[in-house]
C-alpha cells in the first residue's frame, strides 16, 4: 500500500500523473544477468541489465541504504549498506563504460546525503562513465502497479 506524505513540488505532480495514467516506465535489458523480480496480481516480470554495468540507490528516508552494484561481465551483482565501499566497487569498473543508473518511478535515492550525492558525481565523472538515458530506451522500473519488488543481492542461475 502506497502511504503518500507531505510532497509538494514536481515529485506530486509525477505522482499524481503516475496515478491517473498508469506507468510507463519500463526497464530494458539482454536477458543475461537478472537484477529484480516485479510481481503483479496476475504475474511476474523479470528485469534483466541493460549495459554490462549499472547500479542502484535504494535510500529512502529514515531507512538503511541497499547500495547495488551490477557487473554483467563478470556476472555479479554486490549489495552493501555502506557508502565507500559502495564506491570502492563503482571505480573498479572500466573507465568510460556506458552505466545502467537504475532508477524507479518512485523516489528511490532521497534519503541519501548531498555530500554522498557530491562524491557519486565526482566518481561518475572522473571514471568518465556515462549513463544510460531516455534516448536508449532504458527509462527505469516502475513498481508503481506491483504487489512487491524482489531486488537480487546475488546471481541466480536458475533465473538467467
Amino acid at each position: 500500500m502506497l502511504v503518500l506524505k507531505k510532497i509538494k513540488g514536481t515529485a506530486s505532480l509525477v505522482i499524481v500523473t503516475l496515478l491517473l495514467v498508469g506507468c510507463p516506465i519500463r526497464q530494458r535489458g539482454t536477458k543475461s544477468l537478472v537484477i529484480m523480480e516485479l510481481g503483479y496480481t496476475d504475474r511476474t516480470e523479470l528485469v534483466y541489465l541493460a549495459n554490462d554495468y549499472g547500479f542502484l540507490i535504494y535510500w529512502v528516508d529514515n531507512h538503511k541504504a541497499e547500495l547495488y552494484l551490477y557487473d554483467k561481465p563478470a556476472n555479479t551483482i554486490e549489495m552493501t549498506s555502506d557508502f565507500s565501499e559502495f564506491l570502492s566497487g563503482l571505480e573498479r569498473f572500466p573507465n568510460g563504460v556506458k552505466l545502467d543508473r537504475i532508477r524507479g518511478c518512485a523516489i528511490t535515492e532521497g534519503g541519501m546525503p548531498e555530500e554522498y550525492k557530491d562524491r557519486l558525481n565526482d566518481t561518475i565523472k572522473a571514471k568518465e562513465f556515462r549513463l544510460t538515458d531516455m534516448d536508449d530506451g532504458n527509462f527505469g522500473v516502475c513498481s508503481c502497479e506491483t504487489t512487491y519488488v524482489r531486488r537480487f543481492t546475488t546471481t541466480n542461475s536458475r533465473l538467467q
